[in-house]
């Protein structure tokens, strides 16, 4: 359903929101915070749209009186923030999002034509959704690698998933014969999660890409909870007035004094005979954005008609009505 991404991407956003602040209000009694960044792809670029989400492992509690520690309830024992209970997290976010997505339908905001047609009756729409309501959805919590973490390189690391498109150059291999192959990783039996190589034809190659074009002005990432706009600079002072009131009443052992260290990247291995390679110059390429929107965008694309023309077959990045 490719003619609804708008409206159905920006109700992934505000119901997964709604159900984590839900979720850490009963079960922490915090007033949370979350960054999500909207992802359309899988690593084979198919339209596999999901949400990665930075929360505090923690927060003022719902008075502003405390600083609330997030601890999973069935993992007592343990020094990582679990944060909350992921399946309670996962049914809440699968009937906001249901929920919201009936309201769409309700409301006629959905554009049902062609094959999809059929599901303009309430009743038949109905019937399409009730099997993502008999089934559990993906919920994943991370926490930090330690209690003590650098918030800095934690960031850092997590803000590789603000930027870029769906595939990077590293991943590549090879584009002979009108077919294109790239690394991708499996999961499979067979394969686990290693990468292997995937190839495609190039027509098909491009489709998938390009299907992971956002509408015009839609904005992949955004803030909620204490991180909004309206309610950053109180929340960031809150934060930090009852952060300072807890380490004077308890305070934590802390190392001596000393200079941040810049951590130094990871060397990745080579994918041939995993030898470790050393990194030796690194140019940032233009993004997607500027090419396409740029004077020198490739004449196959027009951002104007909504559409890109391909072989002689024009494919819509929004499928118009009819």
């Amino acid at each position: 359903m490719l003619g609804n991404r708008r409206p159905t991407y920006r109700l992934l956003f505000h119901a997964a929101w709604q159900a984590l602040r839900d979720v850490m209000r009963d079960e922490l009694g915090c007033d949370p915070a979350a960054l999500m960044v909207l992802h359309t792809w899988n690593q084979r670029l198919d339209h596999h749209p999901h949400l990665h989400a930075v929360v505090p492992g923690g927060g003022p509690s719902a008075d502003g009186q405390q600083w609330v520690r997030s601890r999973h309830r069935h993992h007592h024992g343990r020094d990582k923030p679990y944060l909350v209970d992921n399946r309670v997290l996962s049914a809440r976010f699968r009937d906001k999002f249901l929920a919201g997505l009936t309201k769409l339908h309700r409301k006629g905001k959905l554009k049902l034509t062609a094959e999809w047609s059929n599901l303009r009756d309430s009743t038949a729409f109905s019937d399409w959704l009730r099997p993502l309501t008999d089934c559990d959805w993906v919920v994943f919590i991370e926490p930090p690698p330690t209690e003590h973490a650098n918030p800095t390189q934690i960031l850092k690391y997590l803000a590789r998933y603000l930027t870029g498109g769906p595939i990077s150059d590293q991943r590549l291999i090879a584009h002979q014969d009108g077919q294109i192959t790239f690394w991708a990783r499996g999961h499979d039996k067979t394969t686990g999660n290693q990468r292997q190589p995937y190839t495609l034809p190039g027509a098909e190659f491009t489709r998938r890409w390009a299907m992971h074009i956002l509408p015009k002005g839609f904005v992949k990432s955004r803030c909620f909870g204490g991180f909004s706009c309206r309610h950053r600079g109180t929340y960031l002072e809150c934060c930090r007035t009852l952060l300072e009131a807890a380490q004077t009443v308890a305070p934590q052992p802390v190392a001596a004094a000393a200079e941040p260290v810049e951590a130094s990247p990871p060397k990745r291995p080579c994918p041939r005979c995993q030898t470790p390679m050393e990194c030796v110059s690194r140019d940032e390429r233009v993004s997607w954005r500027e090419v396409f929107n740029g004077p020198h965008r490739p004449p196959w694309y027009d951002p104007f008609k909504g559409a890109i023309l391909w072989n002689g077959v024009l494919w819509y990045r929004d499928p118009p009505d009819g």
